[in-house]
This record gives C-alpha cells, sequence and structure tokens, in this order.
C-alpha cells in the first residue's frame, strides 16, 4: 500500500475509532443513567430503552460497514495470489478475533464468579457461565437464528447466549459467519471453483448465509450494512472514478435522510434502511474528500485509537458491569459515567497490549499448520 493510500485510509481509522467510541458511550449512559435510558424487561433485568436512539447500538451498525469494506478490499488485492486461498483467509480471520477473544472469555468466567460471589446478581444482565454457553460462544455459535429454530423445533437446550458480562459478543459471532460465507465465496466459488472444493465448502456456505439471513428475517439490517461496504469495495475502480462531488452529494443526501429516519419516522437503529444509508454515508464520505490532507497531521494518534478498538468492543462492557456492582451506592450520576468511560478505555488498551496486537505471530504460527503446501507453479508477484 502506497503511503498517500495509507493515508488517505486514516479515514477509515477515525470512522473505527469513533465507532468503538459510541459504543463505550452509550453503554456507560445506560448503565449510569438507567432511569433516563434504560426500562426493565420481562427478565426483571435492566436494558436500553427499545424507544430510543442509542449510539451503541449505531456504533455497530458502522463497525459492519467498514468491515464490509475493508475486508473485501483486503480479499480483492490478495485473491491472485496462489499462495492466498479460503484456508489462509480462514486463518487470517480466526487470528484477528481469537487471539483477543479467547483470554477474555477465560477473564470473563474467573472475574464474573469473583464479582458476583455469593450469590450476588446483576440489575443489568444474566450472567450464563453453564456448558453449552461457553462451548456456544467458542464455536461462534452463541445468539444463532438456525440453533434457535431448531431448538424451538426440537425442545433441545442448543440456543445460548453470549458467555457472561460479556453481552455484546453476540456482534462478534454474527461477523464471524458472515467472513466464511465471504471466504467461501469469493476464494472458492468464485476463484476456485473446482467441483470438490465446492461440494466441501458448501455447507459451511449454507449455515453461514441461513445464520446470517436469520438476523434479516428477524428485522435487522446488520448484514446490509455489511453488504453496503462489500459493494463498494468489490466494485472500487467504478467507484472511484465517480466524481467526489457526486459522493459528496450523495453522502449529505444520505446523513439527511438518516435524520428523517430517526427524527420523523423513528426508525430503529437496525431498520434495514438505516443500514442501508448508514453504509453509503460512510464509504461515500471515504470518496468525497482527500483525507489525507484532513487528517494527515493527526493520523498517528487517530490509527492509535483505533488500534485497540475491537480490544475495546471486547472487554469494555464487561469491567463497567463489575465496576456499577462493585461501587453500587457509592459512586453514581456524572461521576459513575466518567469512571466507567475511563475503565472501559483503559480496559480497551490493556487487552489491545497484552494480546490483540499479537494476532499476527499467532497468524503466522497458524499457517504452516493449516495451509497445505502447493506443487511447484510458476511465481507470480502477490497483489499487496
Amino acid at each position: 500500500m502506497t503511503s498517500g493510500l495509507r493515508h488517505q485510509m486514516s479515514y477509515f481509522d477515525a470512522v473505527r475509532g469513533l465507532s468503538a467510541q459510541l459504543v463505550v458511550l452509550g453503554h456507560a449512559a445506560v448503565l449510569a443513567f438507567p432511569v433516563l435510558f434504560a426500562v426493565r424487561g420481562t427478565d426483571g433485568r435492566l436494558g436500553a430503552r427499545p424507544d430510543q436512539f442509542h449510539v451503541q447500538s449505531y456504533g455497530v451498525v458502522i463497525f459492519l460497514v467498514l468491515s464490509g469494506y475493508l475486508i473485501t478490499m483486503s480479499v480483492q488485492r490478495r485473491r491472485r495470489d496462489p499462495a492466498y486461498g479460503f484456508r489462509a483467509y480462514l486463518v487470517d480471520r480466526w487470528a484477528r478475533i481469537f487471539t483477543p477473544l479467547l483470554p477474555a472469555m477465560v477473564a470473563v468466567v474467573l472475574i464474573d464468579r469473583l464479582v458476583f460471589s455469593g450469590g450476588a446478581t446483576s440489575r443489568f444482565i444474566v450472567l450464563r457461565h453453564d456448558l453449552t454457553t461457553v462451548v456456544s460462544n467458542l464455536l461462534m455459535l452463541q445468539d444463532n437464528a438456525v440453533l434457535r429454530q431448531a431448538a424451538a423445533a426440537t425442545g433441545q437446550p442448543l440456543a445460548a447466549r453470549s458467555l457472561g458480562s460479556a453481552a455484546p459478543w453476540w456482534t462478534v459471532a454474527l461477523e464471524w459467519w458472515i467472513y466464511v460465507g465471504f471466504g467461501v465465496v469469493a476464494l472458492v466459488l468464485l476463484h476456485r471453483p473446482t467441483t470438490a472444493r465446492g461440494l466441501l465448502a458448501l455447507p459451511a456456505l449454507v449455515f453461514a448465509a441461513a445464520t446470517v439471513l436469520g438476523t434479516v428475517e428477524g428485522g435487522s439490517g446488520l448484514m446490509l450494512a455489511w453488504l453496503v461496504g462489500f459493494a463498494y469495495a468489490w466494485w472500487a475502480p467504478a467507484m472511484q472514478a465517480i466524481p467526489r462531488s457526486v459522493h459528496a452529494g450523495l453522502t449529505l443526501l444520505t446523513v439527511l435522510w438518516l435524520w428523517w429516519c430517526f427524527d420523523v419516522v423513528h426508525l430503529g437503529v437496525y431498520a434495514p434502511t438505516v443500514c442501508v444509508l448508514t453504509g453509503v454515508a460512510v464509504v461515500s464520505g471515504f470518496h468525497m474528500l482527500d483525507w489525507s490532507a484532513v487528517l494527515g497531521p493527526v493520523r498517528r494518534p487517530v490509527a492509535f485509537v483505533s488500534e485497540f478498538s475491537y480490544s475495546l468492543y471486547l472487554v469494555h462492557f464487561s469491567v463497567m458491569i463489575w465496576l456499577v456492582h462493585l461501587v453500587e451506592g457509592r459512586v453514581t450520576g456524572p461521576e459513575l459515567y466518567v469512571l466507567l468511560v475511563a475503565a472501559g478505555n483503559g480496559a480497551g488498551l490493556l487487552w489491545w497490549w497484552s494480546f490483540e496486537r499479537h494476532f499476527g505471530r499467532v497468524r503466522n504460527a497458524l499457517r504452516p499448520l493449516v495451509t497445505r503446501r502447493s506443487s511447484p507453479r510458476p511465481q507470480r508477484s502477490p497483489v499487496l
């Protein structure tokens, strides 16, 4: 990647870092000001009011747009490399997701049980640490649409939720199955479509597609947000050929349309229309300006904030739940809000430094074990 393009990509660093902070700020608001932002559910726990706009949920929509664009762009650059196939791609995605996630699972179980010992419970979530929940989270099967349908049909306890206090992890599982489905299509069916490979990959594609489409059937448009990002990256040359003024006009139009969706007709954050419009606004926004000039002076701090955003997403909510329980009645309101935001960011940064930043080493260690050495063939320069 050229230096100029790397600086232009600072736009995505800025949006990624901002969306992660929106998630933290929104969750802190619900936990610190439950009278304003929370309502008691059927399980007796307090949760975000469904009739309000919650920035934490909107941050997830933005994350999915960025994922669709950046993962597709990465695969497009590398798919002509003979050494890069579905297994190499899946190792990359597994290392990126699980390097910080596996230790986070251990920490959540241990600290949940320590904080909520002696039968103590949380006002905000139901803590689940049973074997089914642990295994489901390990296999990215929590909150899975296919297993929910199977559980309803058979009466068996097949469906599981996110692990313990880590309530936001359902989105990580959703993204994993999007990655699997996209990888099968882009790197098997479209790239090397031999009959044997296609047949072997078909079950993974069917399960991934059913998992993702199950969320769409339930009214969530998160998959559509990912697909908008994918479309902009898959047809990147055509998008880049469109004048910046057109992208600027499209961005302004979609932002105004989003305001109308939220303020006038009160659509939910995950509504399909909202997710599609958000995707267009985010990626057309990338094309409308020379962001290397705009963000150049702050490129490094922007990249730093973006760097630990995934770790921040993984651990911030659990840390907040623990703190709310431990300081209940002693720290409230604005003071609690500041404490939660600071602690969430501190924990995210610590988790990135301790685990996530090493994902490249994990990937490099796993690749020789998973990928198969191909027979000698003419060398071609990889497209980077």
